[in-house]
């Protein structure tokens, strides 16, 4: 296979780069990431002009390859079929069209969330919703962030909905549409973060709770349901500063996560076990997310980083299992490919205009990871405060 060399070559919408003992090839367009060894990774390298390799170094101690390999042998046919089927080796996609304007005349009369967010500095931001259930849910998760109502805005968003999916629109452009009611609350607090935020410091949003001890942070990552939010709560009942729940900014650095202090999601499974942190858990509030029904409690009175917090070193990264019924915790550290696969696959993304998995890997490289199956909330306190070095 002849190596591409012109401006539309895949290639060059690609990044390599080193993470544990592996390597990381990510395409920045269509976001397809894969984990390569040491041979598939100077293969490539190899073989193709205009891949990103600044951040890649061979493990075997060979110097950086500068001598183009035989891309027709059958290794390499091998492995380029493989990427092929993976997406990495279509042709760019062209740019999107402009989208049409949205009709915004037919939404006065049935707007049932209208409201102006901002957080620290950053520019206001007003949130319109047409549907009951969704604005309920966001406008709970987005109370601590709430401006003052006669706080004048800068950035329009909008959540529509039609009878039978839903939409996300910034400044009356489409960021997605044709969406559930659960995946548009999920993208709508993803975009609410990318517009009251600085966007030129955010590489990832991490789909993780995070906390701060001793001035360090803990992310607690992992799929919905893993018990993430439960421990980020107990933490923050015991004494630590809450950061966010469920979406954590990740800094460009790839060594520190910003604040982003949202109300937190607590599921009717954990109501029992952190009321007596949160005696208000039984009075607020239950809502439903598919089919989980969960109540929004801001912890700011129990102590939340203040608004305006800048960056916090990131400590450890753990991803939580509740397992109730088990009669031992379980801690196992985790590779920075195992942490990678884990993190993509409970939904973290890498963000920006830049969109480069770099700061990604860094944070996995150098940030200590692990698998934590806990059976009871105390436990689970216990082991993560001994990951961290805390009393």
């Amino acid at each position: 296979m002849p190596a591409p060399s012109s401006s539309a070559n895949p290639a060059s919408l690609a990044e390599l780069v080193n993470v544990g003992e592996s390597f990381c090839l990510f395409r920045r367009d269509n976001h397809a990431l894969a984990l390569l060894n040491d041979s598939a990774a100077t293969m490539l390298a190899s073989s193709f002009d205009g891949l990103d390799t600044s951040r890649f170094e061979p493990r075997d101690g060979r110097a950086h390859p500068s001598k183009k390999i035989d891309g027709a042998s059958p290794c390499t046919e091998a492995l380029m079929t493989q990427l092929r089927s993976e997406g990495f080796l279509a042709a760019p996609a062209p740019h999107r069209p402009c989208l049409p304007l949205l009709p915004e005349p037919h939404l006065g009369h049935s707007l049932v969330l209208d409201e102006v967010y901002r957080f620290a500095d950053g520019p206001p931001v007003r949130l319109k919703c047409v549907d009951e259930q969704l604005a309920g849910l966001l406008a709970a998760a987005l109370t601590p962030l709430r401006a003052a109502e006669s706080a004048a805005h800068e950035i329009d968003m909008l959540v529509s909905s039609d009878e039978r999916s839903f939409g996300v629109w910034r400044q009356r452009v489409a960021i997605a549409t044709g969406l559930d009611r659960v995946t548009a609350r999920r993208i709508c607090l993803q975009a609410m973060s990318m517009a009251l935020l600085p966007p030129d410091g955010i590489a990832a949003l991490l789909h993780a709770s995070c906390v701060a001890l001793q001035g360090r942070a803990l992310v607690l990552a992992g799929a919905t349901g893993s018990g993430k939010s439960t421990l980020t709560m107990a933490l923050v009942g015991i004494g630590a500063t809450y950061l966010a729940d469920d979406l954590t900014p990740l800094h460009r650095s790839g060594k520190s996560v910003l604040s982003f202090p949202l109300a937190a999601s607590v599921k009717s499974g954990s109501w029992s076990a952190l009321q007596a942190y949160f005696p208000e858990l039984q009075d607020l509030e239950t809502y439903r997310v598919g089919e989980r029904r969960v109540r929004y409690v801001d912890p700011s009175p129990a102590g939340s980083a203040p608004v305006g917090t800048g960056n916090v070193a990131v400590g450890a990264l753990v991803f939580p299992a509740f397992t109730p019924g088990d009669s031992e915790t379980s801690l196992q550290r985790l590779t920075p490919e195992e942490a990678l696969s884990l993190l993509v696959g409970s939904g973290s993304e890498v963000v920006g205009a830049n969109r480069s998995i770099v700061p990604l890997t860094t944070f996995l490289n150098e940030t200590p990871a692990w698998r934590l199956a806990f059976p009871d909330t105390a436990s689970g306190l216990q082991a993560v405060q001994k990951i961290m070095g805390a009393p």
